[in-house]
């Protein structure tokens, strides 16, 4: 039976932690590894709400799919979101809370030059259950 995690909402800064002139982090990256001899599968949904101050519907990007070959990895990334939109990203498949089975990890980071934004960083261990 699948299991779900998620990360819970995460707004996206107006700018980079520490980065008093910079820009917001432009591209959120899940990774996922799989700790097991065996192939597992998982698929990722990263949902975007608009700004804190604005109502509106919930919409999801195409969600991703891992097929994970035994100890091995896989990422993807996702842009296309604003400063102060509200991201989730929920994860379905071979999952646990313990990241016994697969380990995921999601991060922000701003791609022109590298530089990750600490309030948007998920370590395995900061997801809670989903539905």
């Amino acid at each position: 039976m699948a299991k779900t995690i998620t990360t819970g909402p995460m707004v996206v800064p107006f700018k980079m932690t520490g980065d008093p002139v910079g820009s917001f982090p432009d591209t959120l990256f899940i990774t996922i590894k799989n700790h097991t001899d065996k192939t597992l599968q998982a698929s990722s949904i990263v949902s975007l709400c608009p700004s804190l101050n604005a109502i509106g519907t919930e919409t999801d990007f195409p969600p991703s799919s891992f097929l994970l070959t035994p100890k091995s990895c896989g990422t993807v990334g996702f842009s296309g979101y604003a400063p102060d939109n509200v991201l989730r990203v929920t994860v379905t498949g071979d999952v646990d809370l313990d990241a016994t089975v697969l380990e995921v990890t999601v991060f922000g980071r701003r791609t022109s030059d590298g530089m990750h934004e600490p309030t948007m960083y998920f370590r395995h261990h900061d997801f809670v259950p989903g539905k």
